[in-house]
């Protein structure tokens, strides 16, 4: 429904299809970290509060991305946050003292 909002408004196929593409990456990442919370803390809460979190800090607008200094900032900083939350998850993952590493593979499972 998002690409044909868009295209009411007057937006290209092109530009609203990649806006599409970028949305659905955007949810699907999403969807597996909010998995990932949920099956390693068997918490409902936590699942929800990282939905929260997700959703008041949004995704990276790329139709006002200009290019300007603060737009550029905006965006390394947006990609760097979510760079370091991967590494983290990969880092408790890791732990294998954790008690709660012990519940699940661990991440070296995954890229093995």
């Amino acid at each position: 429904h998002h690409y044909f909002d868009m295209r009411a408004r007057g937006i290209s196929r092109a530009v609203a299809a990649r806006a599409v593409a970028v949305q659905f990456a955007y949810t699907t990442l999403f969807g597996a970290f909010a998995m990932f919370v949920f099956l390693y803390t068997e918490s409902l809460a936590a699942a929800t509060v990282a939905h929260a979190w997700c959703n008041l800090i949004g995704a990276p607008s790329t139709f006002t991305f200009r290019g300007s200094p603060k737009d550029v900032c905006v965006t390394i900083f947006h990609f760097l946050g979510v760079s370091l939350c991967a590494y983290a998850s990969y880092m408790v993952c890791s732990d294998e003292s954790h008690a709660l590493s012990r519940r699940l593979p661990t991440a070296s499972h995954w890229l093995a």
